[in-house]
């Protein structure tokens, strides 16, 4: 019995010197409310938020509410979350957008004229559906413009002409 008397000193102790109860609680093998009811009985004062989250700064670790964002997010991505769709969606406008590989949603017809020229496009390039279907996304389909007046011209033109998908005559820079 003493013993648990000298360990329940001990974690007060730790708490007053900036451990946490969740850092206590997994150093003596024990749960956090356990950890908590230890300090009460002894007549510690458990911390505020304020405190908590200061306190963890200081130690270096982040606080508890940047952890638990980052927990969440995590438990949350991608094919874990009920509601993903397969990192597709389609715009107001007609445009097909996909999660890429590097983490971010980009519009389906410019990764693929990516892959097919072997480069990133520039912000200045544009890709032209041929048959105006926006979701349209075939190799095929697609023209490339190297800057967006010519693009713009092209839809000015009265008698437009028949387009046929250039994306593998484009040079890769």
């Amino acid at each position: 019995m003493q013993k648990v008397k000298l360990n329940e000193l001990q974690i007060c102790k730790e708490y007053k010197e900036g451990d946490s109860t969740l850092i206590l609680g997994k150093k003596y093998k024990i749960s956090y409310q356990t950890v908590n009811r230890i300090i009460l009985r002894n007549n510690c004062k458990l911390r505020n938020h304020k405190e908590k989250t200061l306190n963890a700064i200081k130690q270096g670790r982040s606080s508890n509410s940047e952890l638990q964002r980052k927990i969440v997010k995590e438990r949350w991505q991608k094919e874990k979350n009920p509601r993903w769709s397969g990192g597709k969606y389609t715009t107001k406008v007609g445009y097909v957008r996909t999660y890429d590989d590097e983490g971010i949603y980009r519009q389906e017809h410019r990764i693929v004229s990516e892959k097919i020229i072997g480069r990133k496009l520039k912000r200045t390039e544009t890709i032209h559906h041929i048959n105006e279907n926006k979701s349209d996304n075939r190799p095929k389909n697609l023209y490339y413009f190297s800057n967006d007046n010519l693009h713009k011209r092209h839809h000015g033109l009265k008698n437009k002409p028949k387009l046929k998908s250039n994306l593998e005559k484009v040079i890769k820079l």
